[in-house]
């Protein structure tokens, strides 16, 4: 019984670090987040018509951590930032939705919260079992 007990204990720490730990790793990842829209930049073209390229898809709130990926020339106040889909596709960069970081760490604090109440169930039917055998124990003494 004493390994079940710290079973349930380990499993309701854990349970409640990971819980706690998606709210700074969320921000963390929110405050890198920028409206991006990936384009297939042609120089040429860019020059002569004055558009970063073709849009691929609608802009997304997304992470990207390398800055050359970026299209500076062509970001104006309030429009997505612009980012080469080519140069993503040399470095293998797959740029990361913020809406995939936030599913994940719900995720993570459903199962945690599992973790939790089982932990919490496990431990209460442990005590009683354990307090039900030592009345037992006193009645069987008597």
């Amino acid at each position: 019984m004493k390994i079940l007990r710290g079973l349930f204990q380990v499993v309701l720490v854990a349970s409640i670090v990971v819980g706690i730990g998606t709210y700074p790793i969320l921000a963390n990842y929110t405050a890198r987040a920028k409206l991006i829209q990936r384009v297939e930049h042609d120089p040429a073209t860019a020059r002569l018509m004055g558009e970063p390229g073709a849009p691929i898809g609608s802009a997304h709130l997304m992470i990207i951590d390398d800055p050359k990926a970026f299209l500076p020339e062509f970001k104006e106040e309030g429009s997505p930032h612009y980012v080469n889909e080519a140069y993503l596709r040399e470095h293998d960069i797959y740029p990361l939705q913020l809406r995939t970081v936030e599913e994940i760490a719900a995720l993570l604090r459903y199962g945690a919260l599992g973790g939790i109440l089982v932990s919490i169930v496990g431990l209460t039917l442990l005590n009683r079992r354990s307090r039900r055998v030592n009345n037992a124990d006193k009645k069987v003494a008597a």
